[in-house]
């Protein structure tokens, strides 16, 4: 029979426990952030599902807008969802936006729009309403061209 002396058992022991803690917390980690390995192209896209009315650029999101507030111009009670997605894409526009490559002062026009629109939101106040909706559309649609060209693709002169 091969015994250990106590010592060797002892130190074998001191050695191998903490291999083990840490081949563990290896693994651990490996396991809690292996679905978050992939690069996000929005805060947004952290959560679990992403709703069928988030807007995928700033031209659907002018045209999402419209078909919403289209709806709740009818005064149908069944179509209150429209209302509350509208109000989810005006919340959603400002990171929409962010993930563009809008300069910071037209992000500002997007984001101030966007807060205005939600203030006037307000029962009774209906017409107002539209009428703010329709105003963001339009900035959305005039900012959309120049946010699809990059700042840093700029063109440069062919040498010959």
């Amino acid at each position: 029979m091969n015994a250990l002396h106590p010592l060797q058992n002892r130190l074998r022991i001191l050695l191998v426990r903490p291999l083990i803690a840490f081949q563990l917390g290896i693994l651990l980690c490996l396991g809690v952030s292996g679905g978050c390995m992939q690069v996000r192209s929005s805060t947004h896209e952290l959560e679990h599902e992403t709703p069928a009315h988030w807007p995928t650029s700033l031209a659907d999101a002018a045209e999402k807008l419209e078909q919403r507030i289209n709806s709740i111009s009818t005064n149908d009670p069944a179509l209150n969802p429209a209302r509350t997605e509208l109000k989810d894409i005006i919340t959603w526009l400002p990171e929409v936006a962010a993930d563009t490559y809008l300069k910071e002062d037209q992000w500002m026009k997007i984001h101030a729009a966007c807060q205005r629109t939600l203030a006037t939101d307000k029962p009774g106040n209906e017409s107002s309403v539209r009428q703010e909706v329709v105003d963001l559309c339009a900035l959305l649609r005039s900012l959309q061209a120049s946010s699809t060209t990059s700042p840093w693709n700029v063109p440069t002169e062919e040498h010959e």
